[in-house]
């Protein structure tokens, strides 16, 4: 199954990278205070902020320009750990503002330590797909309400670190 239809029918597709990993150390930034919500914020510096919209730029030529065409991008982030929004189905849809997502995931996680990621048809419910991201993964995920996601709690804290990169692609809905 080629990388186009993974994404326009499995709602995902994950892929190896190692470029964009390079353009950001996610292990040697600063991060907010957990709070009572086990998530940590990058602290958003400067030099962060230019990693990130360089990244997000990079993964938008590389991938969505290359399947898709035109695209615009709108926000990123960093983070460790996970609010308790994700463990509810959603979807990132936001009409004329995000429709794609690609997530890039500095740790790893499995059945042991928790976190993986499934997908469902919003209508019939059915989940049809599961994974848990691994260390270095690059995955695109498909956010036309034409999936749902969502992801599994943690079964103890270990850090989490995603950087989350949202656009929005005029063919895609």
């Amino acid at each position: 199954m080629t990388l186009y239809n993974q994404i326009i029918d499995r709602g995902y597709a994950c892929l190896k990278n190692p470029i964009p990993f390079g353009m950001l150390d996610a292990h040697c930034v600063e991060w907010s205070q957990k709070g009572t919500i086990p998530l940590q914020m990058v602290k958003r510096t400067e030099e962060v902020e230019n990693s990130l919209k360089t990244i997000q730029k990079y993964l938008g030529e590389k991938y969505i320009r290359a399947l898709f065409g035109e695209y615009h991008m709108d926000y990123c982030d960093l983070v460790n750990g996970m609010d308790q929004n994700v463990y509810d189905w959603h979807n990132d849809y936001e009409p004329n503002k995000v429709n794609l997502g690609i997530l890039l995931y500095y740790t790893s996680t499995d059945e042991v330590t928790g976190s993986g990621i499934g997908f469902r048809d919003p209508i019939s419910k059915i989940e049809h797909a599961f994974f848990y991201p691994k260390e270095g993964d690059v995955c695109i995920l498909n956010h036309t309400e034409k999936f749902e996601h969502r992801v599994t709690p943690q079964n103890f804290p270990v850090p989490r670190i995603v950087a989350s990169f949202h656009y929005y692609v005029n063919t895609l809905n």
